[in-house]
């Protein structure tokens, strides 16, 4: 009886653990609003009903994505078709344009375009 009363004890903190754990995790493959999320879809542009630049697309739709996070005060680099781009070539881009966005933590974006991208990227694909 002891045996069993002790395993299904231990069985109960696993499942609490990995309930509790998984709890705080945003949805899979969401990106709500908030800014949340590391892909914003083609699908997601059209719903934003954005008629600026790409620019105010992330602005409005993953503020996050353009937080300095590094020591560096240069701020997000930004990738147009793997061209990189001046935020003031961004802020020309329009949203209509943009099938799909991605943002690379600056590890991400040190591997795929190498220095200059201490606090991340943005990379954006067009139609």
């Amino acid at each position: 009886m002891t045996f069993r009363l002790h395993s299904f004890a231990t069985h109960l903190i696993i499942f609490a653990l990995a309930v509790s754990s998984t709890a705080c995790l945003p949805p899979s493959g969401s990106g709500g609003g908030g800014g949340g999320g590391d892909v914003l879809t083609q699908e997601e542009i059209a719903d934003s009903g954005v008629s600026g630049s790409a620019l105010d697309l992330v602005r409005a739709l993953r503020p996050t994505w353009l937080t300095t996070r590094g020591a560096n005060t240069r701020g997000t680099t930004f990738y147009v078709d793997d061209t990189q781009y001046s935020q003031s070539e961004i802020d020309n881009l329009l949203a209509a344009e943009v099938s799909r966005a991605v943002y690379l933590s600056p590890q991400q974006a040190q591997t795929r375009y190498g220095s200059g991208n201490e606090n991340g990227a943005v990379v954006f694909t067009t139609k």
